[in-house]
This record gives C-alpha cells, structure tokens and sequence, in this order.
C-alpha cells in the first residue's frame, strides 16, 4: 500500500460524515464492488475488495455519487457514463485536495493516472 492510504481513507471518512454520508464497511467477497445509494447518503465499501489499492479513489467516488444524487445503475446509458465521469472528477479533485492541503505528492495517492 502507499504511505498515505490509512490517512486517506480517515481523511474520506470524516469529509462523508460531514456530508452527513454513513460509510458502512463490509467484510464480504473480494467480487463486491464499492456503492452507494444517494436516497439513503450511505456508502457501501468491502475492505477485502479485490482492488485494495484503488479503495480511497472508490470511496471518494461514491462520495460523488451520493453528493451529486446518483441513482444507481448497471445500465450503460450515456447518462450513467455521464454520472460515472463526474463521480471520477469529484474524486480527483476531492484527493487532490487532500494532498494539497497535506502536501504531499498527488502520485501517492492512488489517483488513476488517467487524471494525472
């Protein structure tokens, strides 16, 4: 894991909490996927999830979902591709700003290169 992924993950708990957003942490199969219902401003995580790396860019993702009023989808609608994009904007710039604010390099924190 990165040097800043337990810190992250706090840093994100807390931001969802002051967005009045419950996370509950499953322990499940590696298959289940993060989500979140933005009717119920709660997120679903799975801390054995079979992308350990990538659950702080989640969990800042479905942040999104519920801050923006997603409804969740499977669909491949341009809507859902939309909703899905800007999930993954809010998430960048949430990270990012977490790393500003610690000053410590954007690279560690599990940012997809895609954005970077």
């Amino acid at each position: 894991m990165y040097s800043n992924y337990l810190d992250l993950i706090e840093y994100l708990e807390k931001y969802a909490a002051e967005q009045n957003i419950d996370c509950i942490w499953c322990d499940t199969c590696p298959d289940y996927v993060p989500c979140s219902s933005s009717k119920d401003h709660v997120i679903f995580m799975n801390i054995n999830w079979c992308y350990p790396l990538k659950l702080p860019f989640a969990f800042a993702h479905e942040i999104g979902h519920v801050i923006h009023g997603d409804q969740h989808t499977t669909a491949k609608t341009k809507l859902a591709k939309k909703q899905e994009k800007a999930a993954d904007l809010y998430a960048v710039g949430l990270i990012w700003g977490y790393c500003l604010k610690m000053e410590i390099d954007p690279m560690t924190c599990g940012i997809p290169t895609r954005y970077i």
